[in-house]
């Protein structure tokens, strides 16, 4: 089986904590000045720091993969990579190699029919993952996407790279609801 392995480098997590505690201090300086305090930037910054932490732990993306490709496993359209256990760690993920190509060369071409086939296979994801699952793949950027199969009826887009997830809450679905709905009367 070939597989693709994710390793942490030696030191991040000491790197992490660095850049941190200087975005801890930056935050703490303009806050000091009371017209941004509105924009709670240290807030932000512990926000950021605990979705930076929780990607450092490479089991929790292991666990997000399993996540993903049980709720779509009834799909022909979408994979995950699967990660293989017990070569797992929090410094190391082992996963199933996903053969493709980046989206990127897809979305660049004359083909409009395989770009509009592309776009409802992502947007139809997007929606199963936000309304039917309520866990949403929080870095989906051409970067982390395949696609492999043959013509425009035959497509397969492979998300990579779970670490960033997230469930909505009941007001986030309903805000999802109101800008789909607007963007579909073109409000």
């Amino acid at each position: 089986q070939e597989v693709a392995v994710k390793v942490l480098h030696p030191g991040v997590r000491e790197r992490i904590e660095m850049d941190l505690d200087v975005f801890r201090a930056c935050a703490g300086l303009l806050e000091a000045a009371p017209f941004l305090r509105w924009l709670s930037l240290g807030e932000s910054v512990e926000e950021f720091a605990g979705l930076m932490r929780l990607q450092l732990d490479l089991r929790l993306e292991a666990n997000h993969l399993d996540r993903f490709s049980t709720n779509f496993s009834g799909s022909r359209q979408v994979s995950f990579p699967r990660p293989v256990r017990p070569l797992v760690s929090d410094g190391v993920l082992v996963e199933s190699f996903e053969g493709g190509e980046p989206i990127a060369t897809h979305l660049t071409g004359e083909d409009g029919v395989v770009k509009r086939r592309l776009a409802r296979i992502g947007v139809d994801a997007f929606l199963k993952m936000c309304f039917l699952d309520n866990f949403v793949h929080g870095d989906m950027h051409p970067g982390n996407m395949l696609v492999s199969g043959g013509g425009a009826d035959d497509l397969r887009l492979v998300l990579l790279d779970a670490g960033i997830t997230t469930e909505l809450s009941d007001r986030d679905k309903e805000n999802f609801v109101l800008l789909f709905s607007a963007i579909v009367k073109g409000d």
